[in-house]
């Protein structure tokens, strides 16, 4: 009589042993998720971030105004030249 009272303890012990490991590993899951939500978001953050510096490096006037500062200065004229053998045969190229 005392071997199944036993047994049946002993079930409802291993039971809640299972249930209490079960829930340590999901509370575990739980606290890794959270952690890479937090680094997901600051991982996006810093994309948004560098996406208005970029934007505010490639802004024409930016660009100009570093380009002035490193000395450059815009010309007077442009003067576009030809394209070299476009439109123009093989045999007019010199040294061919």
């Amino acid at each position: 009589r005392r071997r199944p009272v036993v047994l049946a303890v002993g079930v409802a012990l291993a039971s809640l042993l299972a249930v209490g490991g079960a829930h340590a590993y999901l509370v575990q899951g739980q606290v890794r998720l959270a952690r890479l939500e937090q680094q997901l978001t600051a991982a996006q953050n810093q994309q948004q971030d560098l996406q208005v510096q970029v934007a505010s490096l490639e802004d024409p006037s930016q660009v100009v105004t570093q380009a002035e500062q490193e000395g450059l200065t815009v010309p007077e004229k442009v003067t576009d030249l030809p394209l070299v053998g476009a439109g123009a045969s093989t045999s007019s190229v010199p040294g061919r």
